[in-house]
């Protein structure tokens, strides 16, 4: 595994604090044997073994060389030190330990069992020489000086192998306890840095695509702290102060305190209509906004609707040419004879009726046509009532076009409300109505239910109108929402379209089917 450079250096650190402080200890306790110069001659190699392996370990950082030199000669050196400080039975046996695991640290389980190995082999070869070099007693514990010197070489040779093999069996289970853990921990710190390290390339990604987006976002804390805004907020609202120099400040407070406040409003500076849309930012409170300058798409829109509204009444202009053309027509014969003089009263009073439903059919027409060239945007918009609307709405139609038919309603419990416009949903439901009571005509006995419901899923509001007339002939089903199309003999063919574009600025959908009695459905 490779060693970082952080830990060459603790390994240097570490090596030659430890041998330095033996050597001290070594000189200060041990001086009167004329020991000073194998002391200095360890702490000599020490540091010129720490120069030479950190030239090789900068040089090639890859290679493992350098430190398996550093053991063995790592091993050598205390092997030595151990040999005249008091032997294989002296007080500093404990620091072969500590070879063996700093070496299993860095060289994995390998490097530990060798590192073991080694100091139980310098164990051995120190301890041999010990015995049998003259005057040996000189640098063995007081417990080996005895034995040796009552003629006990045989028993002091066995404690010897008895302490070798007790300690190299502690060297080799430390070694490779030691490189175990030093694999198990250099994989998952790793996998960690791993991690880590790709956690902040995403952040990294994450904070260029938010800064090259040409949308704004604005990131509040819990205490209406500002925590990030991107450059495309500072365009749009001139400053990298939100929070404190922008009406987006109060209304992000707003959007924090309020759980009701709405999702998506529009910020007016000066010529630009920005688009805010707010959502919650953590689940401690924070808030992010995300601002879009619509004001090129909102100018296109009206442009569009512009065109499509001449558009329409183009089209519609030639059409109602046509249909105002014969009541005109006939109008105009009416007039003509009763200006002759020469009409009977009976006459007389035909003509003149003649001329007075000429007249309304062509303020219906008129009035068809000023209703499709007005937009939902030119009322206003609130929370509506929808039960309160459809009684309303019946009221007028019972004291007015419907007196004579029998209407039913049946409320929803819940109190349905809706945001729109009261005067143009309330002309939904008058031209719904008034379509049913005009086919509910020849019907012996008419009758009109309405009724309001919530769909429970996605809280939608439907408002049911159903009568017992003749239905809607199949042929005709399917063109009754388009223009100048009707099966009375004097209608407009206009206020079912009008019923269909005013539910389309609501953003709702309207159909007609025919039930058992037959039936008309408004959104």
């Amino acid at each position: 595994m490779e060693i970082s450079g952080r830990r060459r250096t603790w390994l240097q650190v570490g090596r030659l604090s430890v041998l330095g402080i033996l050597t001290v200890i070594g000189m200060l306790t041990m001086g009167e044997q004329n020991l000073t110069a194998i002391y200095a001659a360890i702490a000599i190699c020490s540091v010129l073994s720490a120069v030479v392996s950190n030239f090789f370990m900068n040089r090639y950082p890859e290679s493992g060389k350098p430190y398996w030199y550093l053991m063995v000669l790592d091993a050598l050196l205390l092997g030595m030190f151990i040999y005249v400080s008091g032997g294989i039975d002296g007080p500093f046996t404990a620091f072969l330990l500590v070879h063996s695991l700093a070496y299993g640290f860095y060289l994995g389980p390998v490097g530990g069992l060798a590192a073991a190995g080694a100091n139980i082999l310098f164990s051995i070869l120190f301890s041999v020489l010990a015995v049998n070099t003259p005057q040996a007693d000189t640098t063995l514990s007081p417990l080996l000086a005895t034995l040796i010197q009552s003629g006990q070489l045989k028993t002091s040779a066995s404690y010897i192998a008895m302490r070798i093999g007790v300690n190299g069996l502690l060297l080799v289970s430390a070694g490779l306890a030691s490189g175990i853990l030093a694999r198990s921990l250099y994989t998952e710190s790793g996998q960690l840095q791993r991690a880590l390290d790709n956690m902040a390339e995403l952040r990294a990604r994450s904070r260029q695509i938010l800064d090259s987006l040409h949308d704004g976002v604005v990131v509040v804390g819990p205490g209406g702290g500002t925590l990030s805004v991107n450059p495309a907020a500072k365009e749009l609202l001139g400053t990298d102060r939100p929070m404190e120099e922008s009406p987006l400040g109060n209304m992000m407070r707003d959007f924090q305190r309020n759980r009701d406040f709405p999702p998506d409003m529009d910020l007016v500076l000066g010529e630009r209509i920005i688009q805010c849309k707010f959502s919650q930012y953590g689940d401690s409170g924070g808030a992010m906004a995300i601002l879009t300058d619509t004001t090129d798409l909102r100018n296109y829109q009206a442009a569009l609707e512009e065109r499509d509204k001449l558009s329409l009444i183009g089209r519609l202009s030639a059409t109602m040419a046509h249909e105002i053309r014969n009541p005109l027509a006939s109008m105009s014969g009416a007039a003509q004879m009763l200006a002759t003089g020469t009409l009977s009263q009976e006459k007389a009073e035909r003509m003149a009726t003649l001329v007075d439903k000429q007249s309304r059919r062509v303020s219906e027409l008129i009035e068809g046509y000023l209703s499709l060239s007005r937009s939902g945007k030119d009322f206003p918009t609130a929370r509506i009532d929808v039960n309160s609307l459809v009684m309303d709405s019946i009221e007028s139609a019972m004291h007015g076009f419907a007196g004579g038919v029998s209407t039913e309603f049946n409320p929803s419990s819940e109190n349905p409300l809706i945001s729109g416009s009261r005067i143009r949903l309330g002309q939904v439901l008058w031209n719904i109505f008034r379509n049913s009571v005009e086919a509910l005509s020849s019907t012996p006995d008419p009758q009109i239910f309405v009724e309001t419901r919530v769909n429970r899923e996605d809280r939608s509001v439907s408002i049911v109108v159903r009568d017992n007339g003749p239905g809607i002939p199949e042929n005709f089903r399917k063109r009754i929402w388009e223009p100048f199309q009707t099966t009375r003999e004097n209608g407009t063919g206009l206020g079912l379209y009008i019923v269909k574009r005013i539910v389309q600025e609501h953003s709702g959908t309207v159909e007609a089917k025919n039930g058992p009695e037959g039936e008309r459905s408004s959104p």
